[in-house]
């Protein structure tokens, strides 16, 4: 069980488990922004649900993938986050939550960013102007940064944790996006052929293969 002493101005935000120090309002920012792979997972959901695409599937697949390939690496590496101005956190079980390399939010958002990205550079570059596909871009590299800076801001991982895990989830996810480029797309189209697919696919309102 991990055990955790909170220190004199030290509060969790809101209802949630990330700490930061009272008053500091850089803290509560940062807080935030910790909370990006909670509402990006919640617009691929918002995605399905307008659009009815089966690539909005294919990206949370591979998503969750990224997040138990953390959870494997952390358990290999045991890599110890750092202290957080007397913030005590005891490991008497061994527990993956007190491992630090490589961050999960960071990888998180070094998935999203080379799959979003690549995606709409090569996949979706009819749909959206090349003005707009540069913006975008701009704006999701900010953002993924900015999770990024976050979690060493708030102390809950060292620079080394940060970058691994954004450039694990940036290889992953360019590696995810041409499998479903070369292998998943192209297998689930023959699929549908079969009733059983066809039936699910309809079951779940999917339009758009």
């Amino acid at each position: 069980m991990n055990l955790i002493r909170l220190p004199e101005g030290v509060i969790p935000f809101d209802e949630t488990y990330i700490l930061y120090k009272e008053g500091d309002l850089m803290g509560g920012v940062c807080c935030i922004l910790a909370l990006a792979p909670i509402l990006i997972l919640q617009s691929y959901l918002t995605w399905f649900i307008i659009d009815r695409d089966v690539e909005s599937l294919y990206v949370v697949v591979g998503q969750l993938s990224n997040e138990v390939l953390n959870k494997i690496l952390k358990r290999v590496f045991k890599h110890t986050r750092p202290m957080q101005d007397g913030l005590t956190m005891i490991n008497s079980n061994d527990s993956i939550l007190s491992f630090g390399m490589p961050s999960a939010h960071c990888q998180f958002m070094g998935f999203f960013t080379s799959y979003i990205i690549v995606n709409m550079w090569c996949r979706w570059r009819y749909k959206i102007e090349k003005r707009d596909k540069l913006l975008y871009s701009i704006l999701i590299v900010l953002l993924s940064l900015s999770v990024c800076i976050s979690r060493w801001y708030l102390q809950y991982h060292h620079w080394d944790q940060i970058i691994i895990g954004y450039e694990i989830g940036m290889f992953v996810g360019m590696w995810y996006y041409m499998s479903v480029v070369v292998l998943i797309a192209p297998l689930s189209i023959h699929l549908t052929h079969y009733p059983f697919v066809s039936y699910c696919f309809e079951i779940l309102h999917i339009l758009k293969v």
